[in-house]
């Protein structure tokens, strides 16, 4: 068996094995550590310019710009959470009930980031304070709604909320959003006049299916603009649920 040559560990490498939290001497083979490095980062640059729209539109990608788009260099990314694969993908109303319970989880100002956070990336018009947020209250498929973030502006005894219609492909029934707005209207706690409508769907085919002024009222975000968003506004933290679902939701 070949030996593998030993060397000083680099202070970078230090620092790195210093956040995992192992003991480290003053002298061993680095080399795992720095192949492990090599593999996370570095294949993931190989890698992920064939996903970007950037690329299939044949505009120079860069390290640097992977970072920008991807937010590759913050700790807790979910692309360094394990790759599930249990035969099957997400269906809408498994994605909605794991947002909302993983939106719901916790308490104080890292739940009130993480509320705002994925309102910044739902590209709320209004986004609101940590003291606002932290009254919020996700919920899904609640009489059939697919997703409602609600949450009580500082001075107001109602609820402002997000009513989210989430498609992965499949396309709206007729009548569907029109027994949503009619089940809001009975819900007394919701100020109807700051309420949100989105239609959440992999691209804008979702849309398909609205009628008249329902085109003015529901506004679409797309399912990779939410994740790229919301991976990168999220705020740090050491939670395997959250970061293995975000990397399954984006296979």
């Amino acid at each position: 068996m070949k030996k593998i040559k030993t060397r000083s560990i680099e202070p970078e490498t230090l620092h790195f094995v210093a956040r995992l939290g192992r003991t480290v001497r003053s002298a061993f083979d680095a080399d795992t550590l720095i192949r492990y490095e090599l593999l996370r980062r570095h294949s993931l640059h190989a890698i992920l310019p064939k996903l970007s729209r950037l690329a299939q539109n044949q505009v120079p990608i860069t390290g640097e710009s992977l970072n920008v788009i991807y937010g590759l260099s913050r700790d807790h990314h979910s692309f360094d959470a394990p790759t599930l694969d249990w035969g099957f993908n997400l269906t809408e109303p498994q994605a909605t009930k794991t947002i909302a319970h993983l939106l719901n989880k916790g308490s104080g100002d890292v739940l009130a980031l993480r509320i705002i956070a994925f309102l910044s990336a739902m590209k709320s018009p209004y986004v609101p304070t940590i003291g606002e947020a932290r009254s919020a209250v996700v919920e899904a498929e609640v009489n059939r709604i697919d997703l409602v973030l609600k949450y009580q502006k500082e001075g107001s005894d109602k609820y402002s909320a997000v009513i989210i219609e989430a498609k992965f492909g499949h396309k709206i029934t007729r009548g569907q959003l029109s027994k949503y707005t009619k089940i809001i209207k009975r819900d007394k706690s919701v100020d109807m006049a700051s309420t949100e409508w989105v239609i959440l769907g992999i691209d804008d085919n979702a849309m398909n299916g609205l009628k008249g002024r329902q085109w003015n009222k529901w506004r679409f975000v797309s399912w990779r603009g939410l994740w790229l968003r919301f991976e990168k506004a999220r705020p740090i933290e050491d939670d395997p649920n959250l970061t293995i679902f975000l990397q399954w939701l984006w296979h």
